[in-house]
């Protein structure tokens, strides 16, 4: 039986991972803002769409579309992560995409998010998945460096964000290949 590291010192430091709750909505609209601050893409910066309701409507419930997990530092909610799922068709595998992460200034350089990752690597695991796959931006050399040290691998890859807004005749070019309904909306599978 292969054996179980300790947990990190900084565990000691009361930091806890688990599934956002209710009374959580408020601490991750206001994370969800100060990531919407620091995005670069073509959306509106400095407006955080997110609402109350979105939240309970998106992340919270047994219909939710994303596993929302959050880190507490000393009892405040100082970092998420939603996890949605993921599969490599080539390699007929699933696993999990960490599709944002963000940690807080007081959680940085607290291994706050690093633990994060860990918890989304055995929700991954408890889930049967086999990988847990993310993307960072090129510039954030620091977070790269930290994620080499746990054993990621980098793979080249190149994000594209198409703003559907400012794209309305590619938009219906699509619209005419598709039926008049849309494609069959599936409901979201449970995580």
């Amino acid at each position: 039986m292969a054996s179980v590291k300790p947990p990190r010192l900084h565990q000691a430091r009361k930091l806890r991972v688990r599934r956002l709750r209710a009374a959580d909505v408020g601490a991750l609209i206001e994370l969800v803002s100060k990531l919407s601050a620091q995005r670069s893409d073509d959306l509106p910066k400095n407006v955080s769409a997110i609402t109350a309701a979105e939240v309970k409507r998106h992340f919270l419930g047994h219909r939710s579309k994303f596993l929302t997990l959050v880190a507490e530092l000393d009892g405040v909610v100082v970092a998420y992560a939603l996890l949605l799922a993921a599969y490599d068709s080539a390699r007929a595998t699933e696993g999990l995409n960490v599709a944002d992460i963000y940690v807080n200034a007081e959680g940085r350089k607290k291994s706050v998010g690093r633990t994060l990752l860990a918890a989304c690597a055995a929700e991954a695991k408890r889930q049967g998945k086999t990988y847990l796959t993310w993307l960072s931006k090129a510039w954030d050399v620091p977070s790269h460096d930290s994620y080499r040290r746990i054993g990621a691998i980098e793979e080249p890859v190149m994000t594209h964000l198409l703003p559907l807004t400012k794209v309305p005749a590619f938009v219906a070019e699509g619209q005419t290949m598709m039926p008049a309904k849309g494609l069959r909306k599936r409901r979201p599978a449970r995580t």
